[in-house]
């Protein structure tokens, strides 16, 4: 099963402890979308961005069809902004869970 990291402050706050390469210890695939890694990962304190991968998680690329779906949701859904309506726009198409 595909994990969707949707929030990078947990991704930052498991740097933080030293446990990334434990998280992916469990039996999920986790993946990031691209404008998260671009745009939020940005201190990742005992670790480099690049690690992530060797780590084992997977970038998950925003196409043109989830941008403009996340669009749609952060216009339906005022609470939401466009990068967090992102990841959502991606666990749609993929069918993959938060």
């Amino acid at each position: 099963m595909r994990i969707i990291v949707n929030d990078s402050s947990a991704l930052i706050d498991l740097a933080k402890t030293r446990l990334l390469e434990n998280l992916l210890r469990l039996p999920y695939r986790f993946v990031i979308p691209d404008v998260l890694y671009a745009d939020e990962l940005i201190t990742l304190h005992h670790y480099r961005r690049e690690q992530l991968f060797e780590f084992g998680f997977a970038l998950g690329e925003l196409g043109e069809p989830q941008v403009g779906k996340a669009s749609e949701y952060s216009h339906r859904y005022p609470a939401l902004t466009l990068k967090t309506a992102l990841p959502r726009s991606w666990r749609k198409t993929h069918r993959t869970p938060f």
